[in-house]
C-alpha cells in the first residue's frame, strides 16, 4: 500500500475498533482508552515536535524564494505579479466560502467532541486585541518557540527571510545553507513518522470512537464534504480568469484544461501534470514565451488553492473549538498562508499537512493538534485540490500571455527568466 492508502487503513481499523468495543466490551472502554490514548498521543507528538523547527526553515526560505522570483527577468516579474494578484484573490475568496459553508452547513456536536477527544484541552484562554498585537513581535524568540508559541517564530522568520534576501550571496549562503539542511532533515524525521502513522491514527480515532461512538465518523465525513467543496468552488474561479484575464472563451477552456485535470486527480501532484499543462496550453495557443516560464514557476511557488484551503482549514479548526478571531486577523493570517506555500515542497499534501497549516492556525489562536486525525482522511480534498492548483495555472498562464507586455519580452527574457 502507499501511505495515504496504509493510514486511512489505521483509521478505517480505529473506527472498527472503537465502535466493537462499545458494543461488545462496554465495561472495559476506560482501561482501553488508556492504551489508545498513549499510542495516539506519542505519535502525535512526534509529528508535533518537527512544527516548529520546519515552519521557521519553511518560511524563511519561502520568503528567499519570493524575492528571487520578483528580481527576475520582465517576464518572470510579471509571472509573479500576476501570481500575487491570484494569491490575494485565492485567499479573499478561501476565507468566504469556508464561512459561508460552515454558515449553512455547521460542525455537528457530536462531531466536535469526536475532533477534541483525547487530542487537545481545552481552548486557550482569549487574548485581548492589545494582547494578540503585542504578541505578533517576540521580545525573546527562543523563549517564545520553548514555550511553543507560533506565532512569534512565523513573524521571526519572515523578518530573517526578508533581511537575509538584502544580502550579497556570499554572506548570506550559509545561514540559507543551514535552513535547508535542517528542512531536508527534518522531512526524513517527518517520513519516519508517517511510517508509523497507522498506528498513531488507529490510537486518536479508536478514543474518539470509544468517547464518542459514530460522532467521529460523522465528523470526518462533514470534515471532507466542507473542504472537497471549498476546493471545487475555488476552482470554478479559475474558467472567468481565463476569460476575462486571457481572452479565452470558457467553453474551449474547460475542453482544453479537461485532460490535465484528469491526470491532477490521478497524481495528486502539480509537478507530475506539468507535461499535461504545456499541452493544454499549447492547444489554446498560448505563446511558448509564456507557458515555458509561468507553467514551471506555477508548479514550484503558485498553488492558488493552498490559501484557500488553508484559510478553509483555519477557520472549520475556530469552528471546532470554539475559536473567534477578530476580523482583522485574517488578514495577517492570508499572508502567512501565502508565504507558507512559498516554502512548502512540491510533496503530496500528507507530507506538509502539519507545517502548511500549523502557521496559520497560530495566527488565528487555532490549536493545531486536530490536523493529526485530519491528516488520515486528507487524499480525496487533496485531489480536487491539486485540480484546483492545475485549473488556476493553465488559466494564469493565459492571462500572463494575454498580457501587453509579453510581445516586448521575447525570447530574450525567457532565457533571462529561466
Amino acid at each position: 500500500m502507499n501511505s495515504p492508502a496504509r493510514i486511512l487503513t489505521g483509521l478505517v481499523l480505529g473506527v472498527l475498533f472503537g465502535l466493537a468495543v462499545r458494543l461488545w466490551a462496554p465495561a472495559h472502554i476506560a482501561q482501553i482508552m488508556a492504551v489508545t490514548d498513549v499510542i495516539g498521543g506519542l505519535w502525535l507528538n512526534a509529528l508535533r515536535m518537527t512544527v516548529m523547527p520546519l515552519i521557521f526553515a519553511l518560511l524563511v526560505n519561502g520568503v528567499l524564494r519570493s524575492a528571487a522570483h520578483a528580481s527576475g527577468g520582465k517576464l518572470s516579474r510579471r509571472t509573479i505579479s500576476v501570481f500575487g494578484s491570484l494569491y490575494a484573490v485565492s485567499v479573499i475568496g478561501g476565507t468566504l466560502i469556508a464561512l459561508a459553508l460552515l454558515a449553512m452547513f455547521p460542525i455537528p456536536e457530536g462531531a466536535r467532541i469526536a475532533f477534541s477527544r483525547g487530542v487537545i484541552a481545552a481552548p486557550p484562554v482569549g487574548a485581548t486585541t492589545t494582547e494578540m498585537l503585542l504578541a505578533v513581535i517576540p521580545t525573546n524568540v527562543f523563549a517564545a518557540a520553548a514555550s511553543g508559541a507560533l506565532l512569534p517564530v512565523v513573524t521571526f522568520a519572515i523578518f530573517l527571510g526578508a533581511a537575509l534576501s538584502r544580502l550579497k550571496e556570499p554572506e548570506r549562503a550559509p545561514l540559507v545553507a543551514v535552513t535547508q539542511s535542517l528542512s531536508a532533515a527534518l522531512f526524513v524525521i517527518i517520513h519516519w513518522v508517517l511510517i508509523v502513522a497507522p498506528i498513531g491514527v488507529f490510537g486518536l480515532i479508536a478514543s474518539s470512537t470509544l468517547a464518542t461512538g459514530a460522532g467521529a465518523i460523522q465528523g470526518l465525513l462533514h470534515y471532507i464534504v466542507i473542504i472537497a467543496a471549498a476546493y471545487a468552488i475555488a476552482t470554478l474561479f479559475a474558467y472567468p480568469v481565463a476569460r476575462f484575464g486571457g481572452g479565452i472563451g470558457i467553453g474551449r477552456f474547460a475542453k482544453a484544461v479537461f485532460p490535465a485535470q484528469a491526470v491532477a486527480a490521478s497524481t495528486r501532484s502539480s509537478l507530475a501534470t506539468l507535461p499535461a499543462m504545456l499541452t493544454a496550453s499549447d492547444r489554446l495557443a498560448i505563446s511558448k514565451e509564456a507557458s515555458t516560464v509561468a507553467l514551471p514557476i506555477a508548479v514550484s511557488v503558485f498553488r492558488f488553492g493552498g490559501p484557500v484551503s488553508t484559510m478553509a482549514v483555519a477557520l472549520y479548526g475556530a469552528a471546532i473549538y470554539g475559536v473567534h478571531p477578530p476580523m482583522w486577523l485574517l488578514f495577517p493570517a492570508g499572508m502567512v498562508a501565502v508565504l507558507s506555500e512559498f516554502g512548502s515542497v512540491g510533496l503530496p499534501n500528507q507530507a506538509n499537512f502539519m507545517t502548511t497549516y500549523s502557521p496559520t492556525l497560530a495566527v488565528l489562536g487555532v490549536p493545531i493538534e486536530f490536523l493529526a486525525i485530519l491528516i488520515a482522511v486528507d487524499t480525496i480534498p487533496d485531489i480536487v485540490l491539486t485540480m484546483c492548483n492545475v485549473t488556476m495555472d493553465v488559466a494564469a498562464t493565459a492571462v500572463i500571455d494575454n498580457s501587453p507586455a509579453i510581445g516586448e519580452v521575447g525570447a530574450a527574457s525567457v532565457a533571462e527568466a529561466a
